[in-house]
């Protein structure tokens, strides 16, 4: 499994680029538009796993919205994911583009209706979250025990979108 984002479509001209500081994390990756390129969701990785519960940790360079909205969204969920953390400033990036993420709100209203807290490294709010840049939000599900990280965790930033 790819723990790494190795390369990115350029979207001027919709071919793959390599992030040569990124090579140490795999082979070279030689993608054009003739190479298909398999895909999976949150949901078959979850479907792989046996255990029933599972912590996440997501840094897909914005993508993280696409990643885990069918999940948040789903009211009988398949998986217990206690914790969450999200490299969140891409994220807040992509939502000030209206690029990656471009239901941001609905987004985030998934892990609080999924029952989440947002910390970062205090608890977070909701409208917070839609004022503020973060670097990274730990999402602690309410059924879940408190965990000493959530005090390592630093605020980006205090400058309003």
């Amino acid at each position: 499994m790819a723990t790494r984002a190795v390369a990115e479509k350029d979207r001027d001209t919709g071919k793959w680029q390599s992030f040569p500081e990124r090579k140490q994390y795999s082979k070279r990756l030689a993608v054009d538009e003739r190479t298909s390129v398999n895909s999976v969701t949150l949901m078959d990785v979850l479907s792989t796993i046996q255990e029933s519960t599972v912590i996440i940790k997501i840094d897909i360079e914005g993508f993280e919205c696409k990643a885990l909205n069918e999940y948040l969204l789903l009211p009988n969920k398949p998986k217990y994911i206690p914790y969450i953390h999200v490299e969140f400033e891409w994220i807040q990036k992509a939502h000030t583009r209206n690029t990656d993420c471009p239901q941001y709100r609905t987004f985030l209203q998934g892990f609080f209706d999924s029952g989440y807290e947002a910390y970062a490294p205090n608890r977070t709010s909701y409208e917070d979250l839609t004022r503020y840049v973060y670097l990274n939000v730990f999402w602690k599900h309410k059924t879940a025990k408190d965990v000493p990280y959530l005090e390592k965790l630093q605020l980006s930033s205090e400058i309003p979108f």
